[in-house]
């Protein structure tokens, strides 16, 4: 949509990293903070870590250069890093150009296995799309999602509440049970 500040309608190289560099995705002000994470803009730690991001990989860097070197800095910051990024780019890019949609959505959404795989579940942006509220993107047995399950640890342990989790499985049963009627 027009309102996608990484839309693949702008281009590919703008939906992976443009809008970062070209953009102004990092220049959010407070009133779009409030409304998008008013939970988050209000805890004290979260805005400690958005404020000194910077802070964890020095001190990473510096463990890190004591027990291997410059080779260890290498490997577990500045690689560990692009990597990241790019496994996050590649949902905004690649899971708009390639993969399968189970959905029929108003944007070029797709469910893509492979950056599913390597973004622990993320991949299944069509999922996402189409249920945006929903916290479970992998919606199948073979559609695994970590960070579904990881949520929901989080939630047995007390740490997130409110979980929401949609259920294709069930929709599918209840349409059944409705047309059996």
């Amino acid at each position: 949509t027009d309102k996608d500040p990484h839309s693949p309608r702008n281009g590919t190289y703008w939906s992976h990293m443009g809008w970062i560099f070209r953009g102004k995705a990092q220049n959010q002000d407070e009133a779009t903070q409030l409304r998008y994470a008013p939970d988050l803009v209000k805890d004290k730690v979260h805005v400690f870590l958005s404020n000194y991001y910077w802070v964890t990989p020095i001190i990473a860097a510096v463990i890190l250069y004591a027990i291997g070197g410059f080779p260890m800095v290498l490997w577990g910051v500045f690689l560990r890093q692009v990597i990241g990024w790019h496994s996050t780019w590649l949902v905004n890019s690649a899971t708009h150009l390639w993969g399968s949609r189970r959905f029929e959505t108003r944007d070029d959404s797709r469910n893509n296995g492979l950056i599913a795989a390597v973004t622990f579940g993320e991949g299944w942006h069509n999922n996402h799309h189409a249920h945006p509220r929903s916290a479970k993107h992998g919606l199948t047995w073979a559609e695994f999602d970590v960070n579904w399950v990881q949520i929901k640890f989080l939630e047995k342990l007390g740490v997130v509440s409110d979980v929401y989790g949609y259920e294709l499985e069930k929709e599918i049963q209840d349409e059944a049970l409705q047309e059996a009627a």
